[in-house]
């Protein structure tokens, strides 16, 4: 088979050599490496050098090992002679001696040594792409000449079968039974060779038992010390969480008799750490309970600690790790024992681990609040830290560790939400691909016989939109992760973000309400519709994030000066109704406050009074142009109202902690008031800004509650006519997986 690329690779490097070739080839690009494709009974040096001359890109996995390989001095000196462009993958800090030197000298480098390889392979795919397109075109073969046919490219010939000299015919005839002896003998030890290799990968094959089959949101999941039976708790049919056990050799899950409450985690003496009455709170990615300890074999749950988001037992159950939960715009902590900090970070943490011997914990690392890209890291008792890989920035969840203790498996990916489940030494280095499956996996546990625990989830985002003089909501979603960030005044637009596997990389899109299609006007996540529809901002999450305008019609983004700003904070950014100035929100070093905005250009100027103040998708500029909404996310998660310019900000009375603006009214006296993320029906209330007074406008809720959290990022217009939300839906079914390794 025709190939595009010849993989050079020194064997102690064949794991980055296999994670290149699945990159590689499920972008369409086609890979030709040993021993893979050499064929039983094949001269292994000679198919060698035919693959090097059938390539048009030789990708040079480049590490000390290779760098000591007289074969790949070999190899890469039949590509430069042969005409064959290099790319070397630098998987090490290391410099090629003086025989690779030599042949590499003027060319262009891949460094991928920094954490996740996945990262810099996408890069090399890219890079590939590129080259084609600046090379000649492959030459079709000539009419005259018959393309082989499969039977024939397989075909095994001996190169001792040579037409013999006529004076020697007799030896000839002799000879010619021989070789077709030879040939079939050939064939034959090749077949049995392929057909041993296939029953050898269908029993090494991966064997899932399903143990659930209804329709909702799996939380969590964890293995029993029987290592047989398993408890998980489920958002079952749009109804509050409840926790269930089941048995791989009879799937009925059986109600485990503790109300609204979550799995954390299992000691090795069959204590359960519970979370009670989980909810999200505030803008917080990972819900938070009461943590309680409860017997499996039955009794009251005794409530240990208010507010934690996470726990985990330490192997000989004397105690829990703990992630206790956070206001939105505070740090995230892990304890061990509960008070001491461990380790702290301002974006947060989740799936805390203890290693089975109890000297580490391992972790996911988020360091964007409301967002799941992140990396893993390690800590030990003292608190000494360590990453183990780079950042994912499709997310990263699930951890757990192999009874040995000696590599932690976790599930990830590095663009769109579809996860799979790699595994890293606790000691760090490349990590490496345990499998891959359609759709999303998560990881929930693993037994001590190695039997592991994974939800295969799939990932329903939709965004509801009521137009006025309609009592009907259309979904306005577009790609694979849509999530509304502004709606038009007259609501016949929303803005978009989409950061999901179709749009490849974050977008900012513009959707009519009527259905028709959306289009991608830049990169970033959306932040705002300017009143006249020319304008959209996006924030580009770097790292350094970038505000940029982007043009709604015909133009070119542009990036705006950000002064002083370290990172653009906050989902929004709120226009005045000329269309020329914008509020948002920004940090310096830790400060976070408020920021006005010029697009004719400027630096930004500070809102002095905002400090501490975010703004969420529906924080909006009052009618009369003299306040803006925002939240002290750092202290009570209350609403505030803040001058323009600047003064004291008011508190909204009436408004509950935790709960968001979705717009001012048309008068200017009332806010759209509700709470994100909570249960359905959704209410949404006009609150006085005066006298706090609330009245309910309207109760939101989905046609179909199975697998949602919630509304999130209302927007109403201020006459109330029309309304946007996001919703998102996670349908999970669970699996013991048997024969990874």
């Amino acid at each position: 088979m025709a190939h595009d690329v010849f993989i050079s690779y020194s064997a102690k490097n064949k794991i980055a050599a296999d994670a290149a070739c699945v990159m590689l080839e499920s972008q369409g690009i086609r890979c030709w490496m040993a021993p893979r494709d050499v064929l039983p009974g094949m001269e292994w040096g000679e198919c060698i050098i035919d693959a090097i001359e059938q390539a048009r890109i030789m990708v040079l996995i480049f590490s000390a090992d290779a760098d000591a390989s007289s074969q790949i001095r070999r190899e890469v000196e039949r590509a430069v002679n042969h005409g064959v462009a290099i790319l070397p993958l630098r998987i090490e800090d290391v410099l090629p001696g003086k025989a690779l030197e030599y042949f590499l000298s003027n060319v262009h480098w891949l460094d991928a040594w920094t954490p996740p390889l996945e990262a810099h392979l996408k890069q090399l795919a890219d890079t590939i792409r590129v080259l084609f397109k600046r090379m000649p075109a492959r030459e079709t073969p000539k009419a005259t000449e018959p393309t082989p046919q499969p039977a024939e490219a397989m075909r095994v010939v001996p190169q001792a079968v040579k037409p013999a000299p006529p004076a020697v015919e007799r030896k000839q005839r002799r000879w010619w039974p021989w070789a077709v002896g030879g040939t079939a003998l050939l064939l034959a030890v090749g077949l049995l060779y392929l057909g041993l290799r296939r029953e050898h990968d269908r029993s090494s094959q991966p064997v899932f038992t399903q143990l659930t089959f209804e329709r909702g949101t799996i939380s969590s999941a964890r293995f029993t010390p029987d290592g047989h039976t398993i408890v998980y708790g489920a958002y079952w049919d749009g109804k509050p969480i409840q926790l269930f056990s089941v048995r791989p050799e009879n799937p009925e899950s059986t109600p485990v008799p503790v109300p609204r409450a979550d799995i954390l985690s299992i000691s090795n003496s069959g204590e359960m750490a519970l979370s009670m009455g989980r909810q999200v709170i505030g803008g917080a990615w990972c819900p938070s309970g009461t943590l309680a300890q409860a017997p499996l074999a039955g009794g009251v749950p005794r409530e240990l600690l208010d507010m934690v988001q996470q726990a985990d037992w330490k192997p000989d159950g004397s105690a829990l790790a703990i992630v206790p939960a956070e206001s939105w715009g505070g740090g995230t902590r892990l304890e061990y024992p509960a008070g001491k900090v461990l380790y702290q970070t301002d974006g947060w943490l989740s799936h805390p681990r203890f290693s089975p011997q109890g000297g580490m914990i391992a972790f996911a690392e988020h360091p964007v609040k409301a967002d799941d890209k992140g990396h893993i890291s390690l800590v030990d008792l003292q608190g000494n830290k360590r990453d183990l890989t780079g950042d994912y920035l499709g997310g990263a969840q699930g951890v757990a560790w192999t009874r040995s203790g000696d590599e932690v498996w976790y599930t990830a990916s590095d663009s769109g939400t579809n996860f799979e489940l790699r595994a890293v030494s606790r000691h760090g280095g490349l990590s490496r691909l345990v499998l891959r499956a359609p759709g999303r996996l998560t990881l929930q546990d693993i037994s001590r016989d190695g039997r592991v625990l994974v939800t295969g989830d799939t990932l329903r985002p939709s965004v509801m939109v009521r137009r006025a003089n309609s009592d009907q909501e259309r979904d306005v979603a577009w790609l694979d992760l849509s999530d509304v960030r502004d709606l038009s005044a007259d609501g016949k637009w929303v803005l978009l973000t989409e950061a999901g596997v179709g749009s490849r990389t974050e977008g900012a899109y513009l959707r009519k309400t009527d259905g028709s299609p959306g289009v991608r006007i830049g990169d970033g996540y959306g932040y705002g519709l300017s009143p006249d529809g020319n304008w959209a901002l996006s924030v580009v999450s770097g790292p350094p994030s970038q505000l940029f305008l982007l043009p709604t019609g015909a133009g070119e983004p542009r990036m705006m000066p950000r002064g002083k700003i370290d990172v653009y904070d906050g989902f929004t950014g709120a226009w005045f109704a000329d269309s020329r100035r914008f509020v948002f929100t920004g940090r310096q070093g830790s400060r976070r406050q408020l920021y006005i905005q010029d697009i004719q250009g400027g630096e930004p100027r500070a809102i002095s009074g905002s400090e501490g103040l975010d703004m969420d998708v529906g924080c909006s500029i009052s009618p009369d142009q003299k306040y803006v909404t925002a939240v002290a996310v750092d202290t009570d998660e209350k609403a505030r109202i803040v001058p323009l310019h600047g003064g004291t900000p008011k508190l909204v009375p009436g408004v509950e902690p935790g709960e968001l603006p979705a717009d001012w009214s048309a008068d200017g006296r009332s806010l759209y008031i509700y709470r994100p993320n909570a249960a359905t029906p959704a209410r949404v209330y006009l609150v006085d800004v005066a006298s706090g007074q609330r009245k309910l406008w309207k109760a939101i809720m989905p046609a179909d509650p199975a697998g949602t959290y919630g509304i999130s990022g209302l927007i109403v217009t201020p006459d109330g006519k029309s309304y946007a939300y996001s919703l998102f839906r996670i349908l999970s079914d669970l699996y013991v997986v048997d024969g990874l390794k």
